[in-house]
């Protein structure tokens, strides 16, 4: 009978000591939501918009039950740097639908970051981002047609300077032969042409497809053709045909938007005469 009773006995006592323990716990709090109002003429997720744009959030919370909302909160952060509050709102109620105007100002590439706090009276929050990234001026393309690059070791010129939209001679400075043929007195096929290009400033290559050259219409769409094929371009192009398109990147130092779109509109092959040419059109910030 002892024994049975030291035993209960052990048992309550580790009972006690388990919801002893437990009461230690930390009293888990349910947190308010927040979220962005994702209707016409709201931003609500990141996003790149040129300096001096408008935008509109639309920031919508809720409570927990048996709370209300006390306080919202937005900052502003540049480049991942210290971020300065913007907005500091006191709230009183269950719900919150308000909208955030907030004019885009810093310089290309800068990457703006506003965070969005909201706080209930239980002490709990919940925050939120949105990343902006500040992009040059968007502007249509331009096109220039009628172009043309010869065999270099010929009598007309080889090269071209996509900026300007000149041609260039074989004794012209390099630093503005973005396009260059490639001929050289050895280049043994038939016609002693080619039909590649290089450049005398570092300029990249890359071939597309037709579709990107009608679909190209303005310098974000053209700057992101870039982007997702700069990973296959190299310093020179070969086996140039009609109808090729290609995006170029030019090496030019002195280029503030350095991307073209070339489409190949004929090849003209000679014999013994070095006047063989590649004709085209092309694409360009105006």
């Amino acid at each position: 009978m002892k024994r049975f009773f030291n035993y209960t006995f052990a048992l309550a006592a580790a009972g006690l000591s388990l919801l002893a323990a437990c009461s230690d716990d930390p009293e888990v709090k349910p947190k308010p939501t927040l979220t962005f109002n994702t209707g016409t003429g709201y931003t609500f997720q990141d996003g790149r918009q040129e300096n001096t744009a408008r935008l509109k959030f639309g920031v919508v919370s809720t409570a927990p039950s048996g709370t209300k909302l006390k306080q919202l909160v937005i900052k502003l952060s540049t480049n991942g740097g210290v971020a300065a509050t913007l907005k500091d709102t006191a709230l009183n109620g269950s719900s919150l639908n308000w909208d955030y105007n907030f004019i885009v100002n810093g310089a290309v590439n800068d990457k703006l970051t506003l965070s969005f706090t909201v706080t209930a009276d239980n002490g709990e929050s919940d925050t939120k981002s949105i990343t902006i990234t500040i992009i040059a001026p968007v502007e249509a393309l331009g096109e220039i047609a009628g172009q043309e690059i010869n065999n270099i070791i010929g009598p007309l010129k080889g090269a071209y300077d996509l900026e300007g939209g000149v041609q260039v001679g074989a004794t012209e400075p390099e630093g503005t032969k973005d396009l260059k043929d490639l001929t050289t007195a050895t280049t043994s096929n038939t016609h002693k042409f080619s039909q590649s290009w290089g450049s005398g400033n570092g300029s990249q290559f890359v071939r597309v497809t037709a579709a990107d050259y009608d679909n190209s219409l303005n310098t974000l769409q053209l700057a992101d053709l870039w982007t997702a094929k700069a990973s296959s371009a190299a310093a020179t192009i070969t086996n140039i045909v009609k109808d090729d398109v290609i995006l170029v990147r030019s090496g030019q130092v002195s280029s503030t938007y350095p991307f073209f779109l070339i489409k190949v509109t004929d090849v003209t092959l000679t014999t013994g005469d070095n006047n063989d040419k590649i004709a085209f059109k092309y694409k360009k910030k105006p």
